[in-house]
């Protein structure tokens, strides 16, 4: 700003040398130096804006990813309770627990990619979304599995003893 000025000052100063009249080569000097003026004005404010853009992407960026690990956390000590899990019993009652849960964890899940949508087609956000989203369902499998394990050794037990 004040070093454009300064240097505009001294050049409408300057004797013209190409242009015989004074007052056409001031003001064509001072038409340009208004031009760039203007055009360093609107660079600014463009860089400024993407500053700020930016800034609100981080922002919402970490607060997506804070919400991601928290399911991913739960999700993953659901994964290894299940694992620890061999009595007959607790299995069942693992797996009725997890259903009686995945109504409101699903809701966590659907509030995560609400988060995402502003973020996307980020590829960052797309790779943790999918993340999410494999965990997420290889638990329920794993589960649903563990329980289908489980339920025939008993069945094939009772038909033993019968």
């Amino acid at each position: 700003g004040d070093e454009c000025d300064a240097e505009f000052k001294a050049l409408a100063g300057q004797p013209p040398h190409l242009i015989a009249d004074e007052d056409l080569a001031v003001s064509a000097v001072d038409d340009t130096f208004a031009t760039v003026k203007g055009q360093r004005a609107g660079v600014e404010a463009a860089v400024n804006k993407d500053k700020e853009d930016r800034a609100a992407f981080d922002e919402k960026l970490a607060e997506f990813n804070k919400e991601r690990e928290r399911l991913l956390l739960w999700c993953r000590q659901e994964k290894s309770n299940l694992d620890g899990t061999v009595d007959v019993d607790a299995v069942q009652e693992f797996c009725a627990t997890l259903l009686d849960h995945s109504p409101a964890m699903e809701g966590n899940l659907a509030v995560l990619l609400e988060m995402a949508e502003p973020l996307l087609p980020s590829p960052v956000v797309q790779a943790a979304l999918l993340e999410a989203n494999e965990v997420w369902l290889n638990l329920h499998i794993a589960a649903y599995e563990r329980l289908r394990k489980t339920l025939l050794e008993v069945h094939e037990r009772a038909k033993l003893e019968d």
